[in-house]
């Protein structure tokens, strides 16, 4: 069944320009937030059902296989003759071709006189043929954007001067994030220049802040334009700045020295109210490493850990020998602890790692009715952690999150992508509790994974050791950088933040299903509640979760628009495993017609293909895109006869109101 034909062309959902903090806890947070302003981008997502042939225009000849060198000239030529957007006002930012299916997937943003427009983004998606099969790009009118910075060049004409702009927006973002920088201290910050390529102005880097305001004592800031929620624009200074519980985008006007944007990079994954408080005896205790171990054969190297495909420590702990596979070519572990090129785990600072045990072993013992601070239990927690994010690295490298997709990895073996950018994992983090958050940067800047202790049981217990929390952080990370090409700055909107919570969730049950996919909660361990951290189980039955695309407006709370669009990747993932089966090898073999891995290649090639700020339709749209491009149709029609059960049907609109029809054919 080929796609429908006729063009469709969603557009981003709305979102309010000021909000607060978008998790369960926002009403605790001093700081409100200035939204990015995504509702005034024309971004429109553009699926052709007749792929469209630039190849003349750029002077590619057009055969089976073409290179994946000659698609960027492919894409700066779709964009010239079918959008009016010249060459020398685009900059290429990424260029990744699936080698699977042969689409390449050309990431660009609009440049002016070599200064970036934020929200001029365009993702073009060509097959192999040289063809271009979608679309997205949200640029302005480059009159617009040369009028809107010459507000602000007049403060901008010696480098002496952009110094003194750079330090006065400095400390109007200290101000605002209420750690606010004085006079003195002002004058003791260092600025320094990093020339960028010849497309680009300089970026900044700021050092010598005081670290109650940066916790690593810098920030960088680059010449920027942006676009505001009334459509106008504004040249800005483009900070992004740490504090140790936040990941500050800030967007510094720098005609009036004023906040325009401020966006927090942070994801979290809540703040959890105690529903009851629950005693260690009340849930099933943990078994121990020796009930459940399957092998005491030691090799290089091996974990006492909970296994991927389980949930916490209720199933145990089992002595696993060797996990690392080809997608870790010099293994998880660099020296002897839980430090390597994908992750580095510890608690407290990155010196608090766990050691081995005994040689090329990580076994601590785990006592669930002992304080989790007890140091058998924080190495338990440590290593555990360790090993799930690292499963997670090889798993869904198989699927496509490779370096040249910009994963997390120090070394990228020349594969691609930039290195030096391993997942940190915090366990035990002092910051919170009953809590867990994930900060994603754009590719080259390491990935931060936050885990707490959570007290809604006695004794307390170790988010830690909770793996479908830490899949789904993991996997906010996944989403982040493979929309919009490794920028990490493409899920901002209300609606596209919820959503990434939402995929998040969806990894996490597909890691933990065994086939006959059951109802699916999260987080019961660490809350003591069967329930879970969601307002219902996923689950195929409308009486279990009632949850349909109207409930999911961008006016619900975020974790609410999560929990909409994962229920529906659950119901496609049964519907794909009613289908065509379950592999059991899913989790280290990517190959094969089952329906639990063509679900994972879908979620993994859509999240590539769909446009920066998706939305539901959007999301859903890539998603089929997805399965026509790598299997030709072959799971079409019973895709969309599960979106259109739950609303987000072949007519639906932006408009949030259920309809179920699906295409003609189906």
């Amino acid at each position: 069944m080929l796609f429908i034909p006729k063009l469709i062309i969603a557009f981003l959902a709305a979102v309010q320009s000021v909000a607060g903090f978008e998790s369960s806890s926002e009403s605790d947070d001093k700081i409100a937030l200035i939204r990015e302003p995504q509702a005034a981008a024309p971004s429109r997502f553009r699926i052709y059902d007749a792929p469209v042939d630039v190849s003349h225009f750029a002077g590619v000849q057009q055969r089976a296989n073409v290179g994946a060198e000659q698609k960027i000239p492919l894409a700066l030529a779709y964009l010239e003759h079918n959008h009016g957007i010249q060459a020398e006002n685009v900059r290429i930012t990424a260029s990744v071709t699936n080698e699977d299916t042969g689409v390449s997937h050309v990431y660009a943003r609009q440049t002016v006189d070599r200064v970036d427009m934020l929200d001029g983004v365009a993702n073009i998606n060509i097959d192999k043929h040289g063809r271009v099969i979608s679309s997205s790009q949200t640029f302005a009118p480059v009159h617009q954007v040369r009028e809107a910075m010459r507000s602000g060049y007049g403060r901008l004409t010696a480098r002496s001067s952009q110094y003194d702009s750079l330090k006065g927006a400095l400390q109007t973002l200290s101000r605002r994030v209420e750690s606010e920088i004085n006079d003195q201290e002002l004058n003791s910050v260092h600025i320094s220049a990093v020339e960028s390529d010849k497309s680009q102005t300089p970026r900044f880097v700021i050092r010598g802040i005081p670290t109650s305001t940066a916790v690593d004592g810098m920030a960088t800031a680059q010449q920027s334009t942006m676009r505001r929620p009334d459509g106008s624009l504004a040249h800005v200074w483009d900070f992004l700045l740490e504090q140790a519980d936040h990941s500050w985008n800030a967007r510094i006007s720098i005609a009036t020295g004023g906040v325009e944007s401020l966006v927090d990079r942070r994801w979290r994954s809540g703040d959890y109210a105690p529903r009851h408080r629950v005693a260690a005896d009340e849930v099933d205790g943990p078994k121990s490493a020796e009930s459940r171990s399957s092998s005491k054969l030691q090799r290089r190297l091996s974990y006492v850990a909970i296994p991927i495909t389980w949930q916490d420590p209720r199933e145990g702990f089992e002595f696993i020998v060797n996990p690392e596979s080809a997608s870790s070519p010099y293994g998880w572990v660099t020296a002897n602890s839980t430090a390597g090129n994908n992750a580095i785990a510890f608690k407290g600072s990155q010196a608090g790692v766990a050691s081995e045990t005994s040689p090329y072993v990580f076994a601590y013992s785990f006592n669930g009715t002992a304080d989790p601070r007890v140091p058998q239990n924080v190495g338990a927690a440590i290593v555990n952690a360790f090993y799930v994010v690292n499963s997670i690295h090889d798993i869904s490298y198989i699927y496509g999150f490779t370096e040249a997709t910009f994963n997390f990895q120090d070394e990228n073996f020349g594969r691609g992508g930039q290195g030096n950018d391993r997942i940190t994992i915090s366990i035990q983090d002092s910051a919170y509790i009953n809590y867990a958050d994930f900060a994603t940067p754009p590719d080259g800047q390491s990935g931060r994974l936050r885990l707490f202790i959570y007290d809604l049981t006695h004794p307390d217990r170790d988010g830690g050791l909770e793996n479908d929390i830490i899949a789904h952080e993991c996997a906010i990370g996944i989403a982040t950088r493979l929309t919009g090409g490794g920028t990490a700055a493409c899920l901002q909107s209300r609606i596209s933040r919820g959503m990434a919570l939402g995929w998040g969730d969806a990894f996490a049950e597909w890691l933990e299903q065994t086939g006959a996919i059951a109802d699916f909660t999260l987080g019961s361990y660490v809350t003591g509640d069967q329930r879970g951290i969601r307002s219902y189980p996923y689950s195929r039955s409308p009486a279990v979760n009632p949850l349909t695309y109207q409930d999911g407006p961008p006016s619900a709370d975020v974790h609410l628009i999560g929990e909409v669009w994962a229920n529906m990747l659950h119901n496609v993932l049964a519907a794909l495993t009613d289908n065509y089966g379950w592999s059991d090898n899913f989790l280290v073999d990517s190959s094969g017609p089952s329906g639990n891995v063509v679900y994972m290649h879908l979620y993994m090639d859509g999240l590539s293909i769909q446009p920066c700020e998706p939305t539901f339709i959007t999301a859903r749209d890539a998603f089929i895109q997805a399965e026509l491009n790598r299997y030709g149709g072959r799971h079409y029609c019973v895709i969309w006869r599960v979106f259109a059960s739950k609303g987000l049907g072949y007519g639906a609109y932006q408009d949030y109101v259920n309809e179920y029809s699906v295409p003609p054919g189906c």
